[in-house]
């Protein structure tokens, strides 16, 4: 999920961002996975390495999407004047920041999952 200041926003505001900017970036990736928790039929049967491997295709799907609609955003931005090109730069910069990150956090979870899975532990 991307995170950015309009969370700060909210939680200053104290709102959820849910309430605060439904339409948001944050907000969508929010409701998605609240969908996956609506969706999940038995949290007791444990993912074999297939459908780990689905579900991660699917993140980064999903995350390629909410960085294609921030991108949408910052464009906004930019064109209304709302946003100078040093904004832009330093957008950009710490977005991609933040994406090295979330790649090196998704490749160290599911690490460990499948290492989880391998051992017979059972996630709770």
């Amino acid at each position: 999920m991307y995170r950015d200041t309009l969370q700060d926003t909210a939680l200053s505001s104290r709102l959820p961002i849910t309430l605060y900017k439904p339409q948001s970036v944050l907000s969508q990736a929010i409701y998605r996975i609240a969908d996956k928790i609506l969706q999940t039929e038995d949290d007791s049967v444990l993912p074999d390495d297939q459908q780990i491997e689905e579900s991660f295709q699917e993140a980064e799907i999903e995350a390629e999407i909410d960085f294609e609609s921030r991108n949408d955003y910052v464009g906004e931005l930019l064109h209304s004047g709302a946003l100078s090109q040093g904004d832009l730069v330093e957008t950009v910069k710490s977005q991609q920041i933040e994406i090295a990150k979330l790649k090196k956090e998704n490749s160290f979870i599911k690490l460990k999952l499948n290492q989880a899975l391998q051992q017979g532990f059972k996630v709770k």
